[in-house]
């Protein structure tokens, strides 16, 4: 996954706090990685303030987490919202269907993530999970190193207000 094209990277974020915190060595990890890359991470809006100060961010986005695959209008909204960031690649750290389809919608062109059941037809790049349970920050990383990228510890950030 080390391309020079990846310039607006879209990290699709896990839905509860902590697993967003525990989300942070890799999101630094990615910063690493792509340190000229614009960077943005979509979170429910109740998630913003864990990463609102994050250095390796450039952007926080917010949507209506009651989306689900019956709200249309809600799933071609997002996928406009994204389509006008001209991302070209999204990380998925949540495991979310629709998501996947959101981001296909928004012609975001290389989509990584986890192998899930319906989810694969909409990644471009599928990691089959991990062969044990793992904690969420591991979890995290072990998707990033499938993809070949370096990963930077396990350190979680927090940059409070």
């Amino acid at each position: 996954m080390r391309d020079s094209v990846m310039r607006r990277i879209l990290i699709v974020n896990q839905n509860w706090i902590g697993d967003v915190l525990f989300s942070t060595p890799a999101i630094r990890a990615l910063r690493k990685n792509f340190p000229d890359a614009h960077l943005a991470c979509l979170v429910p809006e109740r998630c913003r303030p864990v990463l609102a100060n994050n250095p390796h961010l450039n952007q926080v986005l917010t949507y209506d987490e009651r989306i689900s695959p019956f709200s249309l209008f809600k799933i071609f909204s997002l996928a406009a919202h994204l389509k006008r960031g001209r991302f070209d690649t999204a990380i998925f750290f949540q495991r979310s269907k629709t998501k996947a389809a959101v981001a296909a919608l928004a012609g975001i062109a290389e989509r990584a993530g986890y192998a899930r059941p319906l989810r694969e037809n909409f990644l471009t790049r599928v990691v089959p999970l991990p062969a044990r349970n793992v904690h969420k920050v591991d979890y995290f990383l072990f998707l990033l190193k499938a993809l070949g990228l370096e990963t930077d510890g396990r350190q979680l950030d927090f940059f409070p207000a």
